[in-house]
């Protein structure tokens, strides 16, 4: 199954099987589909994007689609309170989320010029459009967007570049009110960029 939404793919790929089931089929994102089809020779692209870029890891197509480790033991109760697993459940931290993919892309477009950004991967920072935090709390989800689109414009790029529509919305909108280097980013998304590569876009 090949998905467009990062967040579909943290949710199907690394929730489900602890709160579903474990999904029958392998779940791909589109950024991974269409990696493949660049290095075995499928899609080719051809037509250079004189750009200067950089890219948003978004969270949960990073972070978030870690896919859950194999565990088998149990919840325990201590003092009637505390839970805790036997033998230790393991942690995700975050490190095999969809990384490489959308880099291998933006590494195949000619012409373009890949900056990144500081706080990059698992590192990267939130832009602030998930988890209904600009409804929740729309200071606070500005104030993330405002801080990545400065550490973007601090690299030089012209484009800023990412694989979420909800981290797409949430920059573009805080592009509003920032100075003259800021407000004229064009912020689009890695597919998009690869059509263009492609001549399929119009």
């Amino acid at each position: 199954m090949i998905v467009v939404s990062g967040s579909c793919l943290g949710v199907i790929r690394s929730k489900y099987p602890d709160y579903a089931s474990k999904p029958g089929v392998e779940i791909v994102h589109a950024t991974e589909a269409i990696a493949e089809l660049i290095e075995d020779g499928s899609l080719k692209l051809n037509q250079p994007v004189h750009q200067k870029v950089t890219y948003h890891d978004p969270c949960y197509l990073g972070r978030q689609s870690e896919p859950t480790p194999e565990w088998k033991g149990e919840e325990k109760i201590a003092l009637g309170v505390m839970t805790y697993t036997e033998p230790p459940r393991p942690v995700n931290f975050g490190t095999n989320g969809v990384f490489e993919a959308p880099r291998e892309i933006l590494g195949a477009v000619p012409g373009l010029d890949f900056i990144e950004m500081q706080r990059v991967r698992e590192y990267a920072y939130c832009c602030g459009g998930g988890g209904g935090a600009p409804e929740a709390y729309p200071e606070l989800a500005r104030t993330a967007a405002e801080h990545r689109l400065e550490e973007a414009r601090s690299t030089g790029a012209e484009t800023l570049v990412t694989a979420c529509a909800s981290c797409m919305g949430q920059l573009a909108g805080a592009q509003n009110g920032q100075d003259e280097a800021v407000a004229r980013m064009r912020v689009v998304d890695v597919i998009d960029l690869a059509f263009e590569a492609a001549g399929l876009k119009e």
